[in-house]
């Protein structure tokens, strides 16, 4: 049995907020409200601000001193450099994971692939 991995309210509010970015509720550029996430998760400003901070080091959120945290503006340039990273790694996912098919599985993915008419 597993034991459920301590998560902090830091982690929660981390959490929350690049959810609502990843999900685009919060756009780049747009200011980020503290008060309104405190009240919202019924948390103190202490582990916002930790979770906030973290975000910042983690390039999902900018610091502007004496204005507060603002969503990251995403640089479109590197949009494409994750992207040909990406399908790199997904080339090579689906490299080493041929070798483990079983004949059936690889069978019912061609026919899957099939048109139907």
């Amino acid at each position: 049995m597993e034991v459920p991995k301590y998560r902090s309210l830091k982690d929660h509010v981390y959490d929350y907020i690049a959810q609502k970015i990843q999900n685009g509720t919060l756009l780049p550029n747009q200011k980020i409200n503290e008060a309104e996430i405190c009240k919202k998760l019924d948390i103190s400003r202490t582990p916002t601000r930790e979770a906030l901070f973290q975000l910042t080091s983690d390039n999902l959120l900018q610091y502007i001193p004496r204005r507060g945290f603002i969503v990251a503006p995403f640089d479109t340039s590197k949009k494409l450099e994750f992207s040909q990273a990406i399908g790199v790694l997904e080339a090579l996912a689906a490299t080493l994971a041929v070798d483990h098919l079983k004949p059936s599985e690889l069978k019912e993915m061609e026919s899957s692939g099939q048109p139907h008419g």
